[in-house]
């Protein structure tokens, strides 16, 4: 091999080394971004399933409270005098 190919073979392999070598770095640094977006979706996915089941518990309560309100309205009458 002549010195001009062997050095076109080395200037193509360092240059092939060091692309290589930074996407795994990119990939390192950035792994726990990644994992820290993962949490938060995780999390905010938590929180408004708790947020529908607070609505439904709320709507529950409410349509609860009216039927009582219908059937036993003496009881929430009675219930601020006996304080």
């Amino acid at each position: 091999m002549n010195a001009h190919a062997y050095d076109i073979c080395r200037a193509w392999y360092n240059g092939s080394y060091t692309t290589m070598a930074k996407p795994m770095k990119t990939l390192e640094l950035h792994y726990l971004m990644i994992q820290f977006l993962i949490i938060t979706v995780r999390l905010l996915s938590l929180f408004l399933d708790l947020t529908g089941e607070n609505r439904s518990m709320k709507n529950y309560i409410d349509r609860l409270m009216i039927v009582l309100m219908d059937k036993f309205p003496e009881v929430l009458e009675n219930c601020g005098s006996s304080a």
